[in-house]
Protein backbone atom coordinates (compact mmCIF):
# COMPACT_ATOMS: atom_id res chain seq x y z
CA UNK A 1 0.00 0.00 0.00
CA UNK A 2 0.94 3.28 -1.11
CA UNK A 3 -0.53 5.98 1.84
CA UNK A 4 -0.39 9.40 1.16
CA UNK A 5 -1.80 9.95 4.74
CA UNK A 6 -1.57 9.41 7.86
CA UNK A 7 -5.04 9.70 8.93
CA UNK A 8 -5.68 6.52 6.88
CA UNK A 9 -4.06 4.80 9.40
CA UNK A 10 -7.08 3.04 10.25
CA UNK A 11 -6.21 1.17 6.57
CA UNK A 12 -3.63 -0.50 8.08
CA UNK A 13 -5.75 -2.89 9.86
CA UNK A 14 -7.13 -3.83 6.95
CA UNK A 15 -4.27 -4.17 4.63
CA UNK A 16 -2.80 -6.16 7.30
CA UNK A 17 -4.78 -9.23 5.86
CA UNK A 18 -3.29 -8.51 2.40
CA UNK A 19 0.27 -9.52 2.96
CA UNK A 20 0.99 -10.40 -0.43
CA UNK A 21 0.48 -6.26 -1.57
CA UNK A 22 2.96 -4.02 -2.07
CA UNK A 23 2.99 -1.75 0.95
CA UNK A 24 5.04 1.72 0.83
CA UNK A 25 3.83 4.08 3.74
CA UNK A 26 5.08 7.90 3.03
CA UNK A 27 3.82 10.83 5.17
CA UNK A 28 1.05 13.89 3.65
CA UNK A 29 4.26 16.22 4.04
CA UNK A 30 6.45 13.89 2.29
CA UNK A 31 5.51 13.31 -1.27
CA UNK A 32 7.95 13.75 -3.12
CA UNK A 33 10.31 10.79 -0.96
CA UNK A 34 7.62 8.42 -3.49
CA UNK A 35 10.99 8.56 -5.98
CA UNK A 36 13.16 6.89 -2.64
CA UNK A 37 11.00 3.72 -2.74
CA UNK A 38 11.22 3.09 -6.47
CA UNK A 39 13.20 0.10 -5.91
CA UNK A 40 11.52 -1.45 -3.50
CA UNK A 41 8.42 -1.10 -5.64
CA UNK A 42 10.28 -2.33 -8.73
CA UNK A 43 11.21 -5.05 -6.64
CA UNK A 44 7.99 -6.85 -6.68
CA UNK A 45 5.06 -7.98 -8.97
CA UNK A 46 2.51 -7.89 -6.40
CA UNK A 47 -0.28 -5.77 -6.57
CA UNK A 48 -0.25 -2.19 -5.45
CA UNK A 49 -3.12 -0.05 -3.38
CA UNK A 50 -2.55 3.39 -3.67
CA UNK A 51 -4.33 5.42 -0.65
CA UNK A 52 -4.41 9.07 -2.47
CA UNK A 53 -5.10 11.73 -0.40
CA UNK A 54 -3.53 15.14 -2.37
CA UNK A 55 -5.34 15.01 -5.95
CA UNK A 56 -4.75 18.40 -6.43
CA UNK A 57 -1.13 18.01 -5.54
CA UNK A 58 0.98 17.99 -9.20
CA UNK A 59 4.06 17.27 -7.42
CA UNK A 60 1.73 13.80 -6.65
CA UNK A 61 0.68 13.52 -9.78
CA UNK A 62 4.29 13.73 -11.29
CA UNK A 63 5.15 11.12 -9.25
CA UNK A 64 2.25 8.62 -9.75
CA UNK A 65 2.06 8.55 -12.97
CA UNK A 66 5.54 6.89 -13.80
CA UNK A 67 4.43 4.42 -10.83
CA UNK A 68 1.21 3.86 -12.64
CA UNK A 69 3.16 2.67 -15.87
CA UNK A 70 5.59 0.24 -13.97
CA UNK A 71 2.73 -1.02 -11.66
CA UNK A 72 -0.15 -0.90 -13.86
CA UNK A 73 -1.85 -3.45 -11.57
CA UNK A 74 -3.00 -0.81 -8.39
CA UNK A 75 -6.03 0.01 -7.34
CA UNK A 76 -6.80 3.64 -6.14
CA UNK A 77 -8.83 4.12 -3.35
CA UNK A 78 -9.33 8.38 -3.03
CA UNK A 79 -10.59 9.98 -0.30
CA UNK A 80 -10.24 13.66 -2.08
CA UNK A 81 -11.47 14.86 -5.07
CA UNK A 82 -10.67 17.72 -7.23
CA UNK A 83 -13.21 19.02 -9.73
CA UNK A 84 -10.64 19.11 -13.11
CA UNK A 85 -7.77 17.44 -11.63
CA UNK A 86 -8.83 13.44 -11.81
CA UNK A 87 -7.08 10.49 -11.60
CA UNK A 88 -6.27 8.97 -15.11
CA UNK A 89 -5.79 5.16 -13.56
CA UNK A 90 -7.81 2.30 -14.77
CA UNK A 91 -9.19 1.15 -11.13
CA UNK A 92 -9.95 3.79 -8.68
CA UNK A 93 -12.95 3.85 -5.74
CA UNK A 94 -13.65 6.60 -3.69
CA UNK A 95 -13.36 5.62 0.17
CA UNK A 96 -14.60 8.05 2.65
CA UNK A 97 -12.01 7.03 5.33
CA UNK A 98 -12.35 10.36 7.58
CA UNK A 99 -16.14 9.11 8.09
CA UNK A 100 -15.05 5.49 9.30
CA UNK A 101 -12.69 7.84 11.05
CA UNK A 102 -15.26 9.77 12.70
CA UNK A 103 -17.17 6.62 13.53
CA UNK A 104 -14.19 5.02 15.39
CA UNK A 105 -13.75 8.41 17.68
CA UNK A 106 -17.47 7.66 18.85
CA UNK A 107 -17.64 3.96 18.87
CA UNK A 108 -21.09 4.27 21.26
CA UNK A 109 -22.93 7.33 19.87
CA UNK A 110 -25.94 9.15 21.46
CA UNK A 111 -28.23 10.43 19.15
CA UNK A 112 -29.14 14.37 19.15
CA UNK A 113 -32.62 14.76 20.47
CA UNK A 114 -35.59 16.98 18.30
CA UNK A 115 -36.61 19.32 21.20
CA UNK A 116 -36.59 22.79 21.68
CA UNK A 117 -33.01 24.37 21.59
CA UNK A 118 -32.14 27.17 23.31
CA UNK A 119 -29.45 28.24 20.79
CA UNK A 120 -30.10 28.49 16.65
CA UNK A 121 -26.70 26.87 15.62
CA UNK A 122 -23.26 25.24 16.31
CA UNK A 123 -20.56 27.10 14.48
CA UNK A 124 -17.01 24.87 15.17
CA UNK A 125 -15.22 27.08 12.99
CA UNK A 126 -11.83 25.75 14.76
CA UNK A 127 -8.92 27.47 13.83
CA UNK A 128 -8.34 30.70 11.57
CA UNK A 129 -8.51 30.15 7.88
CA UNK A 130 -9.08 32.54 4.92
CA UNK A 131 -12.13 31.02 3.78
CA UNK A 132 -13.72 30.26 7.15
CA UNK A 133 -13.42 34.14 8.01
CA UNK A 134 -16.08 34.59 5.11
CA UNK A 135 -18.54 32.32 7.22
CA UNK A 136 -17.51 33.92 10.60
CA UNK A 137 -18.27 37.18 9.10
CA UNK A 138 -21.04 36.73 7.62
CA UNK A 139 -22.32 35.25 10.85
CA UNK A 140 -21.11 38.18 12.77
CA UNK A 141 -22.55 40.95 10.02
CA UNK A 142 -26.15 38.31 10.44
CA UNK A 143 -25.86 39.33 14.02
CA UNK A 144 -26.21 35.61 14.85
CA UNK A 145 -23.17 35.76 17.39
CA UNK A 146 -24.68 35.86 20.48
CA UNK A 147 -27.57 32.93 18.57
CA UNK A 148 -24.95 30.30 17.90
CA UNK A 149 -22.36 28.92 19.81
CA UNK A 150 -19.36 29.89 17.66
CA UNK A 151 -15.66 28.82 18.53
CA UNK A 152 -13.09 31.22 16.45
CA UNK A 153 -9.43 30.92 17.35
CA UNK A 154 -6.18 31.58 16.15
CA UNK A 155 -4.03 28.29 15.47
CA UNK A 156 -0.74 28.05 17.10
CA UNK A 157 1.20 28.28 14.08
CA UNK A 158 -0.35 30.56 11.94
CA UNK A 159 -1.13 30.74 8.41
CA UNK A 160 -2.58 34.28 8.31
CA UNK A 161 -0.82 36.99 6.28
CA UNK A 162 0.33 39.83 7.78
CA UNK A 163 -2.06 41.66 5.23
CA UNK A 164 -4.95 39.96 6.55
CA UNK A 165 -4.13 40.02 10.33
CA UNK A 166 -6.54 42.63 10.78
CA UNK A 167 -9.64 40.43 9.96
CA UNK A 168 -9.24 38.22 12.49
CA UNK A 169 -10.40 38.29 15.74
CA UNK A 170 -10.86 35.56 18.35
CA UNK A 171 -13.94 34.34 19.41
CA UNK A 172 -15.84 31.61 21.44
CA UNK A 173 -19.28 32.23 22.86
CA UNK A 174 -18.61 32.50 26.55
CA UNK A 175 -20.61 28.77 27.53
CA UNK A 176 -18.37 26.98 25.11
CA UNK A 177 -16.49 26.53 28.34
CA UNK A 178 -19.01 24.75 30.54
CA UNK A 179 -20.02 22.48 27.48
CA UNK A 180 -17.23 21.00 25.20
CA UNK A 181 -15.77 17.34 25.69
CA UNK A 182 -13.15 17.78 28.55
CA UNK A 183 -10.92 15.63 26.61
CA UNK A 184 -11.05 18.12 23.50
CA UNK A 185 -10.68 21.35 26.66
CA UNK A 186 -7.48 19.76 27.58
CA UNK A 187 -5.62 19.46 24.85
CA UNK A 188 -6.81 21.81 22.09
CA UNK A 189 -5.67 24.56 23.52
CA UNK A 190 -2.22 25.88 24.31
CA UNK A 191 -0.44 29.31 23.79
CA UNK A 192 -3.64 30.88 23.36
CA UNK A 193 -4.56 29.16 19.80
CA UNK A 194 -5.83 26.41 19.13
CA UNK A 195 -4.44 22.84 17.83
CA UNK A 196 -7.14 20.19 16.89
CA UNK A 197 -5.06 17.77 15.35
CA UNK A 198 -3.63 15.74 18.60
CA UNK A 199 -4.10 12.64 19.30
CA UNK A 200 -7.61 11.13 21.70
CA UNK A 201 -5.78 9.26 24.40
CA UNK A 202 -7.90 6.18 22.92
CA UNK A 203 -7.00 2.39 22.09
CA UNK A 204 -5.51 3.67 18.17
CA UNK A 205 -3.91 7.32 19.38
CA UNK A 206 -2.76 7.16 16.14
CA UNK A 207 -5.79 7.26 13.82
CA UNK A 208 -8.07 9.44 16.15
CA UNK A 209 -8.12 12.72 16.87
CA UNK A 210 -9.40 14.99 19.11
CA UNK A 211 -11.03 17.08 16.14
CA UNK A 212 -12.99 13.83 15.99
CA UNK A 213 -14.46 13.79 18.94
CA UNK A 214 -18.93 14.55 18.85
CA UNK A 215 -18.91 17.45 21.38
CA UNK A 216 -22.45 16.33 23.05
CA UNK A 217 -23.65 18.93 25.02
CA UNK A 218 -22.97 21.51 22.39
CA UNK A 219 -24.65 19.64 19.19
CA UNK A 220 -27.77 19.14 21.79
CA UNK A 221 -28.23 22.67 22.63
CA UNK A 222 -28.72 23.72 19.12
CA UNK A 223 -31.15 23.55 16.17
CA UNK A 224 -28.58 23.18 13.33
CA UNK A 225 -25.08 22.22 12.81
CA UNK A 226 -23.34 24.96 10.38
CA UNK A 227 -20.56 22.80 9.00
CA UNK A 228 -17.39 24.74 8.27
CA UNK A 229 -15.13 21.90 6.00
CA UNK A 230 -11.76 21.58 5.68
CA UNK A 231 -11.73 21.99 1.56
CA UNK A 232 -13.44 24.62 -0.23
CA UNK A 233 -11.42 23.65 -4.05
CA UNK A 234 -12.35 20.01 -3.25
CA UNK A 235 -14.78 17.35 -2.08
CA UNK A 236 -13.73 15.94 1.31
CA UNK A 237 -16.07 14.85 3.57
CA UNK A 238 -14.40 15.16 6.55
CA UNK A 239 -14.95 14.74 10.32
CA UNK A 240 -16.53 18.10 10.48
CA UNK A 241 -19.27 16.57 8.41
CA UNK A 242 -18.94 13.24 9.78
CA UNK A 243 -20.32 14.43 13.24
CA UNK A 244 -23.69 15.87 12.51
CA UNK A 245 -24.34 12.83 10.30
CA UNK A 246 -23.31 10.75 13.28
CA UNK A 247 -25.30 12.68 15.92
CA UNK A 248 -28.20 12.41 13.37
CA UNK A 249 -28.78 16.41 14.00
CA UNK A 250 -29.52 18.39 10.90
CA UNK A 251 -26.74 20.27 9.23
CA UNK A 252 -25.60 23.28 6.58
CA UNK A 253 -22.38 22.76 4.90
CA UNK A 254 -20.24 25.59 4.26
CA UNK A 255 -17.62 23.72 1.66
CA UNK A 256 -16.82 23.28 -2.12
CA UNK A 257 -19.75 24.22 -4.96
CA UNK A 258 -21.59 20.52 -5.24
CA UNK A 259 -20.80 19.17 -2.20
CA UNK A 260 -24.40 17.98 -1.14
CA UNK A 261 -25.39 16.88 -4.31
CA UNK A 262 -21.63 14.69 -4.00
CA UNK A 263 -23.07 13.38 -0.28
CA UNK A 264 -26.17 12.41 -1.83
CA UNK A 265 -24.39 10.44 -4.61
CA UNK A 266 -22.24 8.95 -1.57
CA UNK A 267 -26.19 8.13 -0.39
CA UNK A 268 -26.41 10.90 2.18
CA UNK A 269 -30.00 12.47 1.87
CA UNK A 270 -30.05 16.23 2.08
CA UNK A 271 -32.96 18.34 3.38
CA UNK A 272 -34.49 20.23 0.98
CA UNK A 273 -37.35 21.78 1.04
CA UNK A 274 -37.70 22.43 4.65
CA UNK A 275 -33.62 23.47 4.64
CA UNK A 276 -32.96 26.24 2.04
CA UNK A 277 -29.66 24.49 0.14
CA UNK A 278 -29.40 26.58 -2.94
CA UNK A 279 -26.32 27.52 -1.18
CA UNK A 280 -24.28 24.43 -2.82
CA UNK A 281 -24.90 25.83 -6.18
CA UNK A 282 -22.71 29.36 -5.32
CA UNK A 283 -19.40 29.45 -6.76
CA UNK A 284 -18.30 32.31 -5.03
CA UNK A 285 -16.59 31.57 -1.54
CA UNK A 286 -17.69 34.82 0.07
CA UNK A 287 -21.56 34.88 -1.37
CA UNK A 288 -21.55 30.97 -0.16
CA UNK A 289 -20.88 32.06 3.00
CA UNK A 290 -23.47 34.74 3.14
CA UNK A 291 -25.86 32.10 1.25
CA UNK A 292 -25.19 29.01 4.34
CA UNK A 293 -26.13 31.74 6.91
CA UNK A 294 -28.88 33.51 5.53
CA UNK A 295 -30.31 29.49 4.99
CA UNK A 296 -29.66 29.55 8.82
CA UNK A 297 -31.61 32.96 9.28
CA UNK A 298 -34.46 31.08 7.20
CA UNK A 299 -34.26 28.46 9.38
CA UNK A 300 -34.77 30.56 12.35
CA UNK A 301 -37.95 33.07 10.98
CA UNK A 302 -39.91 29.96 12.35
CA UNK A 303 -41.18 29.54 15.72
CA UNK A 304 -39.99 26.81 18.03
CA UNK A 305 -43.14 24.75 17.19
CA UNK A 306 -42.78 24.89 13.45
CA UNK A 307 -38.70 24.03 14.02
CA UNK A 308 -39.75 21.08 15.60
CA UNK A 309 -42.37 20.80 12.54
CA UNK A 310 -39.61 20.50 9.98
CA UNK A 311 -37.35 18.47 12.72
CA UNK A 312 -39.93 15.46 12.04
CA UNK A 313 -40.37 16.34 8.29
CA UNK A 314 -36.84 15.55 7.96
CA UNK A 315 -36.47 12.94 10.79
CA UNK A 316 -36.09 9.96 8.74
CA UNK A 317 -33.56 11.60 6.58
CA UNK A 318 -31.33 11.88 9.51
CA UNK A 319 -31.92 8.59 10.90
CA UNK A 320 -31.10 7.47 7.44
CA UNK A 321 -27.50 9.34 7.47
CA UNK A 322 -27.22 8.33 10.98
CA UNK A 323 -27.41 4.20 10.23
CA UNK A 324 -25.24 5.19 7.23
CA UNK A 325 -22.28 6.02 8.99
CA UNK A 326 -22.76 3.28 11.55
CA UNK A 327 -22.97 0.89 9.06
CA UNK A 328 -19.12 0.91 8.15
CA UNK A 329 -19.53 -2.33 6.07
CA UNK A 330 -21.40 0.43 3.55
CA UNK A 331 -17.86 1.85 3.10
CA UNK A 332 -15.32 -1.38 3.50
CA UNK A 333 -17.22 -4.10 1.70
CA UNK A 334 -17.06 -1.64 -1.79
CA UNK A 335 -13.00 -1.19 -1.10
CA UNK A 336 -12.55 -4.95 0.09
CA UNK A 337 -14.25 -6.19 -3.08
CA UNK A 338 -11.88 -4.15 -5.34
CA UNK A 339 -9.13 -5.34 -3.27
CA UNK A 340 -9.96 -8.84 -4.01
CA UNK A 341 -10.85 -8.07 -7.80
CA UNK A 342 -7.13 -6.89 -8.04
CA UNK A 343 -5.90 -10.16 -6.99
CA UNK A 344 -7.95 -12.80 -8.89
Amino acid sequence: MIRVSDKNNILMELFDHYDHMVRVPIGSADIDVLATYDTMVDASDRPTVVVCTEPNAEQAHRLFRPLLERRPNSLWAVNHEKAGCEWQVPRAIFFASHLCLTFRANPNPAQWLPTSKPYLASALLGGWGLQRLHLYHAIKREGLLDRCLVNWRRRNISNVAPEHAKWYEDYQSPVIVDLDDPRFQAAAYEQGGINTMRPITFEKPDSTFISQIIPWQIYDQSWLNIVAETCYDSFLPSEKIGKPLLAGQPWVAFACTGFLARMRDLGFQTFAPWIDESYDLIEDLRDRAQAVVDSVRAFDSRSDGEKLHVIQQIQPRLDHNRALMLDQRYWYDPLVQAMEDLVR
